[in-house]
């Protein structure tokens, strides 16, 4: 199953390019930006609580800041492109993530109305056994609820149940 929160950071930049553009002027834009996730259903029905995820997401988040003064920016050298936005979300919320936590799939980043950049990431078969195993472990659990269950209706029904 897969589940995506949309954030709306509004942040401004100027771009570092080696040809005429206007980007290269301090503008601002209102960035849209999409998380999705890809796991199993946990004991409540969710993939991962939304509100869980906005607060990881929030915790690294550049709304009202210049990306060009981001420390993180800085002390990679980039320029802060859209496409770069994208690889310091990935980078920020892996250093934050649990193994146990569903796996980000995809994320993207809208620079304006038409134009956004994206990466998207597949299961590694590595981590498809692990949510085979996890999905095992639980129809197990199930079945084992399911015959305590079932034995106990029996034996009530066996106490209720005239003898012949």
């Amino acid at each position: 199953m897969k589940v995506c929160k949309t954030f709306q950071w509004d942040c401004s930049h100027c771009l570092d390019l080696p040809y005429e553009s206007k980007c290269k002027n301090m503008h601002g834009h209102t960035y849209k930006i999409e998380v999705e996730l890809e796991g199993g259903l946990d004991d409540n029905g969710m993939v991962m609580d939304f509100v869980k995820l906005k607060e990881l997401v929030n915790s690294i988040s550049l709304d009202h800041s210049t990306i060009n003064e981001n420390e993180f920016f800085k002390s990679m050298k980039w320029n802060p492109t859209a496409e770069n936005m994208v690889r310091y979300i990935k980078l920020q919320l892996d250093a934050k993530w649990q193994p146990t936590w569903p796996r980000i799939c995809r994320i993207r980043v809208w620079e304006t109305p038409n134009s956004y950049a994206e990466e998207t990431w597949n299961a590694t078969l590595q981590e498809i056994i692990r949510q085979m195993k996890v999905e095992q472990e639980k129809t197990a659990t199930m079945k084992r609820q399911l015959d305590n269950s079932a034995a106990q209706l029996m034996g009530l029904i066996a106490k209720i149940k005239p003898k012949q």
